[in-house]
């Protein structure tokens, strides 16, 4: 405090952190909310779309695949109904009935699901698949080769050649134990199919979980950070500012000994300075006021003592003066009454 009465310095600066100040934080706080939105914009849009994603594969190479397959089994077992009614019809024409289905009717129907079989088989084939349903969809082939080759193709052929009794014979010879082969693999590769399925959909279920507790996490995370950079911003920029205010405010009451904290950072640390600096050049204003006027009060009793003191010679001088004159008069008089 003497050494700035003296020379009227002002308090040293405090080299304070860089990132500590206002403009700093608010800055800050622009990119962590632009990293927040950006994050929760990429959490949610890639997860939608991997949720998407998963969905459109579960339904083209689960979905679809599976009701091709059971398409097929459903189309075997038509043509098994079909040559079934055909041959009962054959029974009942060999024993005079005239109202039975032609042949030539079934043949037509049988070779247009036979084409179906085949394009939608050809689709399964082209599916992407694991090891255990490629095991099931070869046994399937390997089966339903073998029911078009010895059993349906061969019917086709004995009906279209008009062998309607050797088409007969071979639908209970060959197309039933072959249908029941297939029907059998069919109904596993389904069963396969299907349990990839349900994996598939529990690992989007799995992946949509951690998707939503990874989108929980982040806005958890944010709140705390608000939270925290709220207290924080409290703390060392509104409670300060408070603070100052109640000192400015004691300032222009005249206090001058309310103690300055001088130990925050950034802009409001340096306000506290600014503050305790204008404070003690108040005081040392305050004191050279008092110094200076207590030298003119000094001078001004010099002064006066001397006035007292050159008043008093004058009315001793005044004094001789009148007893000078006087004396005079008693001379001049004595000189009047010597001389008559």
């Amino acid at each position: 405090y003497a050494q700035l009465r003296e020379t009227g310095a002002g308090i040293p600066e405090r080299k304070l952190p860089n990132l500590m100040t206002i403009k700093n934080g608010f800055w800050l706080g622009c990119i962590f909310v632009i990293f927040l939105m950006l994050a929760g914009g990429i959490l949610g849009i890639g997860g939608l779309r991997l949720s998407n994603d998963a969905l459109t594969s579960l339904y083209q190479q689960q979905l679809i695949p599976i009701g091709k397959v059971s398409e097929i089994d459903r189309l075997m077992l038509e043509n098994r109904a079909v040559l079934l009614e055909f041959q009962r019809d054959a029974d009942q024409q060999r024993q005079g009935d005239e109202q039975a289905m032609t042949p030539a009717s079934r043949l037509a129907d049988i070779q247009a699901r036979r084409t179906e079989m085949e394009r939608l088989w050809q689709e399964v084939q082209a599916v992407e698949m694991d090891v255990a349903a490629k095991s099931a969809r070869l046994a399937f082939e390997h089966r339903y080769q073998r029911y078009l080759e010895h059993g349906l193709k061969p019917i086709e052929a004995a009906l279209a050649a008009g062998q309607f009794e050797r088409a007969a014979q071979l639908v209970s010879l060959h197309l039933s134990p072959l249908y029941h082969e297939a029907a059998q693999t069919n109904q596993k590769l389904q069963q396969t199919m299907r349990a990839n399925a349900q994996i598939a959909y529990q690992e989007t279920r799995e992946r949509n979980r951690s998707i939503w507790e990874a989108a929980m996490a982040g806005i958890a995370f944010g709140i705390f950070a608000v939270l925290i950079v709220g207290a924080i911003f409290l703390r060392d920029i509104v409670q300060p500012l408070n603070k100052a205010i109640t000192r400015f405010d004691r300032i222009a009451q005249g206090d001058l000994t309310d103690p300055v904290d001088l130990s925050g950072h950034g802009e409001t640390g340096q306000l506290n300075r600014a503050i305790a600096t204008m404070q003690l050049h108040l005081k040392v204003m305050i004191d050279e006021i008092s110094l200076v006027s207590n030298r003119i009060y000094g001078s001004c009793h010099h002064l006066n003592t001397a006035l007292f003191e050159v008043a008093e010679h004058s009315e001793e001088q005044h004094d001789r003066v009148y007893q000078a004159t006087a004396a005079m008069r008693d001379t001049v008089a004595e000189s009047g009454r010597l001389g008559e």
